[in-house]
């Protein structure tokens, strides 16, 4: 689900006169005494080939001493798999943590310890115990545990058992899978290792087959998955799941079953527009959008939770449905192309509201916050990587981090030469980086393999497309480089104000934020002409447009800048959503 980039910068005069021209607090300016970078010789050492996975996942559970024979790699589970007895005796065990025998209090340690993520939520309700070995021991098996590094073990020994086609696989990690029922990442990660598993025998597991069926939700959305993904002889069995009463378990059998073709999955898919949670009405109609021809406009478009509109939606998209089949023009080989949004959304707050450091939260459409990274060295903008992962430029810092959801560094960038204003993960593994004075590639291990001539002014926002060329906003123009970090083009798109940032638009124009101008963006042409512009000084919620995103259907989400709130507009400049921030909202990303 994509991500992008970030932010800033002009000169302490430019900035002056466009603050002066307008009421607004400038955020960021060059610091007076800020150096022009020396130029470097770029490191031609080539980019790192990708890591074979299987290799990959047997040395990070030998660095960390797990077994990974077939019987190990079950054993690793079956001790982290508890059922409802075990819990209550987790409970005991942590009472054992201040026994009077240390061998005792050991023992304990080490139940709590090999228990894994099942055993956290007690870990941490006893964090706090008055009882100060109790509180000390409870304290040590966190940090033994370390979420983010469980796991990586859990997906890592996964993917090992899948590849070995280990007899078992299946049970085991339909087990374990009720001792993880908020984790998304290990979700996929298993669910991932299952399809790998499955594809490998070629025939559906008989428990897998049961689960179709099973109480538990979770075990019966990723059977849905794994059979509609590994076995397209049993896809059948999956039909019936269309009518079944989750509606999380309606969407994956219709999606599955769409993205392998079969129409018949739609009518189901439809429903979902009008019925059931409003987070999987988005969900249905980003994959509908996938169907568009280019420049071709969606039929309707969900403005919200009414009901009345959510069924016109629905009427509108069968009526679009219906004639694309009689007429034999339906591609749902489409859906398989792109990265389907799930409907969150990232919100960036560079600095402000009582928060040190910044912050980046997430919400549904419903705006109420889900989670939140807070004393982030002035966030600019965030890219989600796989597994859950976050890319972040940290512009008061000059680095870019990458970390996990709890906000442990994974990654990070050399110090850089001047602010960061944006990082893109490239496909090969390095990270495009712009700051206010240039753009540079590095490696994962900190190599720098590429640095593009400074063309003059601030640079504010750098994007690789996927053809391989780089667009870099500096001043008032976008310049674009080849693969061979040549100058191809620069296109003046107008005067910006202090800010600024764009995105490159499927036909090969650029929706662009303008900040102060008006408080406008706008798609420019590849001449550098306006051919779409919307200034929201009459919108309900005026804007200072610092970052934007287009959305599949149409509707574009804007970060208000030095005006607390994140807004989404349609194609009409209706204002259909928004919501309040604490800081600044410089950057949001809807995925």
């Amino acid at each position: 689900m994509l991500a992008r980039l970030v932010l800033v910068g002009f000169s302490i005069i430019a900035l002056a006169i466009a603050s002066s021209a307008k009421d607004v607090d400038v955020p960021f300016a060059k610091k007076p005494n800020e150096k022009e970078p020396e130029k470097k010789t770029p490191d031609t050492k080539p980019p790192e080939p990708p890591r074979d996975p299987i290799k990959a996942a047997e040395k990070l559970l030998e660095d960390f001493q797990v077994a990974t024979d077939p019987k190990s790699l079950l054993q690793f589970f079956k001790t982290r798999t508890l059922n409802d007895d075990d819990r209550a005796k987790l409970l005991t065990t942590i009472r054992r943590l201040g026994d009077e025998d240390f061998d005792v209090r050991e023992t304990a340690s080490d139940e709590l310890t090999n228990a894994g993520l099942a055993a956290l939520p007690i870990l941490r309700a006893a964090s706090r115990d008055r009882d100060v070995e109790v509180a000390r021991r409870v304290e040590i098996c966190l940090k033994k545990i370390n979420q983010d590094q469980e796991t990586s073990r859990i997906i890592a020994a996964a993917t090992l058992l899948a590849h070995h086609k280990v007899d078992g696989t299946v049970s085991t990690l339909f087990a374990y899978l009720p001792c993880v029922p908020d984790d998304e990442m290990i979700a996929e990660g298993l669910r991932n290792a299952l399809v790998a598993y499955t594809k490998k025998v070629g025939k559906a597991d008989p428990l897998l087959l049961k689960c179709l069926e099973d109480q538990d939700l979770t075990r019966r959305a990723i059977a849905v998955q794994v059979i509609g993904e590994a076995l397209p002889g049993e896809r059948a069995l999956i039909r019936r799941l269309l009518n079944d009463s989750e509606a999380k378990v309606r969407y994956l059998a219709g999606s599955t079953l769409a993205k392998a073709g079969d129409e018949e999955a739609l009518p189901a898919l439809l429903k979902l527009l009008s019925d059931g949670p409003i987070e999987y009405a988005f969900q249905v109609e980003d994959m509908l959008c996938q169907l568009l021809d280019s420049e071709e406009r969606p039929p309707a478009t969900l403005n919200g939770n009414d009901a009345g509109m959510r069924a016109k939606a629905r009427d509108a998209w069968a009526k679009w449905v219906m004639d694309r089949q009689k007429d034999k023009k339906l591609k749902l080989a489409r859906l398989n192309e792109v990265e389907p949004l799930r409907g969150l959304t990232l919100i960036v707050e560079v600095d402000g509201g009582g928060v040190n450091g910044g912050r980046i939260w997430e919400c549904g459409p419903d705006g109420k916050q889900r989670w939140e990274l807070g004393n982030l060295g002035g966030p600019v903008d965030v890219q989600v990587l796989p597994g859950g992962r976050l890319l972040i430029p940290e512009y008061y810092n000059s680095r870019v981090t990458e970390r996990d959801r709890e906000g442990k560094i994974l990654w990070e960038s050399p110090r850089l030469n001047s602010n960061t204003v944006g990082a893109q993960r490239l496909p090969n593994g390095n990270t495009l980086i712009a700051t206010m004075a240039d753009v540079v590639e590095y490696t994962r291990t900190n190599q720098k393999v590429a640095d593009f001539p400074k063309t003059g002014g601030t640079v504010y926002q750098a994007i690789r497309h996927r053809n391989g060329h780089t667009f870099v906003l500096s001043g008032n123009s976008i310049t674009e480089y080849g693969t061979d970090n040549k100058q191809l083009r620069s296109i003046n798109i107008g005067s910006l104000s202090g800010w600024g940032g764009f995105e490159i638009l499927p036909n090969g124009n650029f929706l662009v934020a303008y900040y102060g101008q008006g408080n406008k963006y706008a798609e420019v042409g590849q001449d550098g002409k306006v051919v779409w512009e919307h200034s929201t000084t009459g919108s309900p919620t005026r804007l200072d447009p610092t970052r934007i995103q287009r959305l599949r259907n149409g509707n574009t989400v804007v970060a208000g800048g030095n005006v607390m709130w994140v807004a989404e507009f349609d194609r009409d400049k209706k204002e259909i959503w928004k919501v309040a921030t604490k800081g600044r909202p410089f950057s949001v990303r809807r995925y």
